[in-house]
């Protein structure tokens, strides 16, 4: 990383594609714009069209069942009927493209009963932020009872409204639980900067952040923000697909996108997840439990509920599928996993729950999965563990022969643990054999996931490799299902 003195002189350049075309014709354009520390020019192209608020797909697209038949949306409220949450009470942060064009038609019904707050100065109406944000919330979105919502453009959410890229001064901490980002943003210099801060805003404040990545299978995973660590990368399974190919910035190789949504452009796609990550936040505030309500905890849950399409296929050394992170976003079971056990090391497991415990480095915990009384194969078994990435962040300098000078500097250093995820058959006479292990050297997200396996007596075992000279407890979040949905799309 760039000194931070030299850093702050330059202007950063960033690429900021809106990952939509606006219904209305017109060709790309190329618009410019700053802020104190920024100078983002916003390239918008042209590359699809916008599906009315219900998730049906335009007429020339022939299927079985709906896209929210396929993301377990609608069998979620037919199971839960008046008990499906809505993300009620929780706020959220709608990151949108150029400056003064970022907000969504607000006049509108779909919009009636949602506070806004532009923080970032005055702006026209986006056609694209209408697009995502009748998707989000309002009466047309996934997370109907979100009725409070910070409004950002891009540069201004990067820079001083809230992340506070290129400064001495530690990102915003406010009351925001969730940023739906349905932007993406090119490798330039500072993008380093501004996803260490990403990292460290998840970390520090438990905010979730979600991000979409392009579009086209052809196209490579975006450093902004889609190669955040510790946030949660969304892109999209069938048509023309989205990036994919594992990440270039900030650590290659990892896998993202982490989840994908179905036949839809990724800027359609992230908003379903953000609102799904809203859900589970209600029930953590129901419940009181600030665990569950963690952000490692809601990502785990997201990806344990994911159902794998029939192409779904991690390569080598990798737990996640290099196109479509755990797989397609199914509402149901992540509620499923949300509405479960809360578990604690060395216990009986249901069928759906989660955990959330800190180890030392060597320190492993075991939980028990107790299937040697069912007369048949069962399952599928979901398991994915994560963890967040440590950013050091501010730092205070005392100076002079009395220390009488005090400098603050934003130190970015970063600090990770690694984990290891094991299933372990057990067996009569307490022998044991690994019978799957997801140890990537990359990636901060460990994942194993079986159709269906024998009966008998199981045990889910994590261990905290001893890899550097952090020696603390380094928390971790599991999340599993026994059951639930399966993939129920095309071949």
């Amino acid at each position: 990383m760039l000194p931070m003195k030299s850093w702050m002189q330059r202007k950063v350049i960033l690429t900021i594609l809106l990952l939509i075309v606006f219904s209305l014709a017109g060709s790309a354009g190329l618009l410019s714009y700053a802020n104190s520390n920024f100078a983002i020019f916003s390239e918008i192209q042209l590359i699809g069209s916008v599906k009315d608020q219900d998730g049906k797909t335009a007429t020339n697209q022939k299927k079985k069942l709906s896209n929210y038949d396929l993301i377990g949306y609608n069998s979620a409220k037919q199971r839960l009927g008046k008990k499906m949450p809505t993300g009620r009470g929780i706020k959220m942060g709608h990151v949108e493209g150029p400056a003064r064009e970022y907000i969504p038609n607000t006049t509108t019904n779909n919009f009636k009963s949602v506070n806004f707050h532009k923080k970032s100065g005055q702006s026209k109406v986006s056609g694209h932020a209408t697009a995502t944000a009748s998707r989000l919330y309002g009466t047309g979105g996934l997370a109907k009872g979100v009725t409070d919502v910070d409004l950002y453009s891009a540069s201004d959410w990067m820079g001083k409204g809230y992340l506070k890229a290129g400064s001495k001064d530690s990102p915003v901490d406010n009351d925001i639980r969730i940023f739906s980002n349905s932007w993406i943003g090119g490798e330039s210099k500072g993008t380093e900067h501004i996803l260490r801060r990403v990292d460290y805003i998840v970390d520090r404040d438990g905010v979730i952040v979600v991000a979409g990545v392009n579009n086209g299978r052809n196209t490579q995973v975006p450093s902004l923000l889609g190669s955040s660590w510790n946030g949660i990368a969304v892109g999209t399974w069938g048509g023309k697909g989205s990036s994919g190919g594992y990440t270039h910035t900030e650590g290659e190789g990892r896998v993202k996108p982490d989840i994908v949504g179905v036949r839809d452009l990724t800027s359609f796609t992230t908003p379903l997840v953000s609102a799904t990550a809203a859900m589970i936040l209600e029930i953590a505030d129901k419940d009181q439990d600030a665990e569950m309500a963690q952000p490692t905890v809601v990502k785990a849950m997201l990806l344990s509920g994911a159902t794998k399409p029939w192409n779904w296929k991690p390569e080598e050394a990798h737990s996640l599928d290099k196109y479509f992170g755990a797989g397609v976003l199914n509402v149901n079971n992540t509620l499923m996993i949300a509405e479960g056990q809360k578990a604690e090391p060395s216990g009986k497991l249901d069928d759906f729950g989660w955990s959330y415990v800190a180890l030392k480095p060597n320190q492993a915990v075991r939980y028990l999965i107790e299937k040697q009384d069912e007369k048949s194969n069962w399952g599928p078994l979901a398991i994915t563990i994560d963890w967040n990435r440590s950013i050091q962040g501010p730092v205070t300098f005392t100076l002079g022969p009395e220390k009488q000078n005090t400098i603050n500097r934003w130190m970015g250093t970063p600090a990770i643990a690694d984990f290891d995820l094991r299933l372990i058959k057990i067996e009569d006479d307490g022998s044991t054999k690994i019978v799957a292990m997801s140890d990537s050297e990359r990636d901060n997200v460990e994942h194993i996931y079986f159709n269906e396996l024998p009966p008998g007596k199981y045990a889910i075992e994590i261990l905290r490799q001893n890899i550097n000279k952090e020696t603390e407890p380094w928390p971790f979040a599991l999340a599993w299902r026994i059951g639930g949905e399966n993939w129920r799309g095309d071949n």
